[in-house]
């Protein structure tokens, strides 16, 4: 995964090419780990999306309600490694 600044914007930008000699499968997605902020202190602080241009928005089913985060945009850098940061957004609730 890289990343570099978006120069209209000045925000993150990330890319995740995949490498020539890779062992992964041409067709499977490269899937990769994400930062959650804010939301129920219970919820995980990190996530796997397959990409951020496939998945902006990511839903967490927690019991009887399901937690939404979204990309803000800009990265952040945890056990030395720059993430995507999504932030969290609301809470629905399962309809029975």
């Amino acid at each position: 995964m890289k990343l570099r600044a978006d120069n209209s914007s000045g925000r993150a930008v990330v890319h995740s090419p995949r490498a020539a000699t890779s062992t992964q499968e041409p067709d499977m997605p490269e899937i990769i780990s994400v930062m959650l902020t804010g939301g129920p202190d219970w919820a995980p602080v990190v996530w796997e999306v397959q990409s951020v241009e496939d998945e902006p928005k990511v839903k967490i089913l927690c019991g009887n309600a399901y937690e939404h985060f979204e990309f803000s945009g800009f990265c952040a850098g945890r056990d030395g490694e720059q993430r995507p940061v999504y932030r969290w957004r609301c809470r629905t609730y399962v309809a029975e």
